[in-house]
């Protein structure tokens, strides 16, 4: 089960951290006090990291690959989304999940960066913006989307991710239920004083 956000208003800056390797545990005080268990997970390198939300059996980047590169599933909720040539698209996006893991060898590689993977959630977005929401895609016509967070240059948090069929992302709930867990995830690294790689290094250190 992945953790709903809709009830988080605001974070205790007396939840605890506990650093497990490359692993980074947050507490996350609902107001209804109820604590749910987030993890930020290392993935590679020093620059990628992925959330694992409480329950869900993995993080959010290796449940997403393994979960786009399954075609029944693809098919499954394309036919639910009353999509036209389910078989082709199913077999495109699955392309475009395995164009995704081999661009991030590539950055694992050295070969490329994540700024060149992800782009501010918002098109009319310019210039810096702290702790900015992003979307990463393989390419231009990919209905596959990776959220995340840039801490810094090249250092992102992925927080989630979708199949977009629509223009918007007011048009589809499960899209909004992405953003908003774009949002929780940052309002919790705002209350922890986390604007940069640095600070967010500190935070792991606590």
């Amino acid at each position: 089960m992945i953790v709903s956000f809709d009830t988080i208003s605001s974070v205790s800056r007396g939840a605890a951290n506990l650093e497990n390797g490359n692993n980074l545990y947050i507490f996350l005080l609902k107001i209804n006090l109820q604590v749910d268990n987030m993890k930020i997970v290392h993935i590679f390198g020093g620059a990628l990291y992925a959330v694992h939300y409480e329950e869900a059996e993995d993080n959010e980047y290796d449940r997403l690959m393994d979960l786009w590169s399954d075609v029944v599933y693809l098919r499954e909720y394309l036919k639910n989304c009353a999509v036209k040539e389910v078989k082709q698209l199913a077999n495109k996006i699955s392309d475009d999940q395995e164009l995704i893991e081999d661009l991030m060898i590539e950055v694992e590689e050295g070969e490329r960066n994540l700024d060149m993977f992800f782009r501010p959630l918002y098109n009319s977005e310019t210039g810096f913006r702290e702790l900015s929401l992003q979307k990463g895609r393989p390419h231009q016509k990919s209905y596959l989307r990776l959220y995340a967070i840039r801490i810094d240059s090249d250092c992102y948090l992925i927080t989630g991710g979708a199949i977009k069929l629509v223009p918007k992302m007011q048009d589809d709930p499960n899209l909004m239920e992405e953003l908003k867990k774009l949002k929780a995830v940052k309002n919790y690294l705002k209350v922890e004083g986390v604007f940069d790689q640095d600070s967010f290094e500190d935070l792991k250190e606590e």
